[in-house]
């Protein structure tokens, strides 16, 4: 009977609210935005506000936790950049996309200083290893 019963109580803790690791808003950006490019996720208007809503927390994190900044500011780059083409005028999918880009965009644009644009002209921009998406991004940045 006993080993029914720390069969039982490992479960309880194994199932207790924290006993997981959490994960970040940072990187459930980058894996919701992966599986869009990969086609394992259809976009539609629910993912666009699910992206949207990822930005907006990716933002705020960077406002509380400055040291991010080169994690974050390539999640966003890579948003910008995956919807870089998206045309609010042709229709309610062209919409969403170009309203989640402008939101990365505009988060990016938020932190634009010296720095950030040295850091973009030297690590991100000529680097041939970054994702061209993202290094275009760059660019409009």
């Amino acid at each position: 009977m006993r080993p029914r019963w720390i069969l039982l109580l490992a479960l309880l803790v194994a199932l207790a609210p924290g006993a997981r690791a959490e994960v970040s808003p940072v990187q459930k950006l980058n894996q919701r935005m992966s599986r869009v490019r990969n086609g394992d996720l259809r976009f539609d208007a629910k993912v666009a506000e699910d992206l949207r809503a990822l930005v907006a927390d990716v933002r705020l994190i960077w406002a509380v936790e400055p040291e991010r900044e080169a994690e974050i500011a390539r999640a966003l780059l890579d948003v910008a950049g995956a919807f870089a083409d998206a045309d609010a005028t042709t229709g309610p999918g062209p919409a969403s996309a170009a309203a989640v880009r402008d939101a990365a965009e505009e988060a990016l644009r938020a932190h634009v200083d010296s720095d950030f644009a040295t850091w973009l002209a030297r690590e991100i921009i000529p680097a041939a290893s970054q994702p061209l998406e993202r290094r275009l991004a760059g660019c409009g940045s």
